[in-house]
């Protein structure tokens, strides 16, 4: 039999006439099949640059496809009106404050649980990688997401994290940032 051979390119038959490579993409099999979930043990350790890698491509491919934005109520006092008109607090004004419309309206704005924690974990990521490659990438993705707020409270956006259809793109990052934020390592990883 013919040694295996490394690069890209068909595969020649060998001498028996059948082909014993097939490119995964022409067999309708992705190169890197996805691994189960499982329950790794974690290691506090710092973190490697393989684990940021994965992290960006991740992030990148989300920024890609699109980020989930969320709409959030909003009440405030305007010049101008703007949405529904709040009556009951427009009635209470004091007097010569009647020009100043009381409104109630939505802004669709990509604050949400998510968003916070990929910016919480790039910020960290940009800190702390020392691969040019890695750094690049980043820095890049801090500029296009730079509109993001940070996570205040980490512990209660990952547990507001969702889980809906429309949030399926963004479940492959979610063990990059609790590895990433929390600074847990597996040992898995470390092998």
């Amino acid at each position: 039999m013919a040694a295996p051979r490394l690069g890209c390119g068909p595969r020649q038959p060998d001498r028996r006439g059948r082909i014993d490579w097939l490119p995964s993409r022409i067999a309708g099999r992705s190169p890197e099949p996805p691994a189960p979930n499982a329950s790794l043990e974690t290691l506090d350790v710092p973190l490697t640059e393989w684990v940021i890698a994965r992290f960006l491509a991740e992030l990148d491919h989300i920024v890609q496809r699109g980020l989930c934005f969320n709409n959030q109520r909003v009440e405030e006092e305007q010049p101008f009106l703007r949405g529904q008109l709040n009556v009951m607090t427009q009635l209470r004004q004091p007097p010569g404050r009647e020009h100043r419309f009381q409104t109630r309206h939505d802004v669709f704005t990509p604050d949400r649980a998510e968003n916070r924690l990929l910016r919480s974990t790039l910020n960290l990521v940009c800190k702390q990688t020392t691969s040019a490659d890695n750094w690049c990438s980043a820095h890049e993705l801090s500029v296009r997401l730079a509109e993001l707020p940070e996570s205040r409270d980490i512990q209660s956006d990952f547990k507001d994290w969702g889980t809906d259809r429309l949030m399926t793109h963004y479940q492959a990052v979610r063990p990059w940032c609790e590895i990433i934020l929390l600074k847990r390592m597996t040992s898995m990883l470390m092998r």
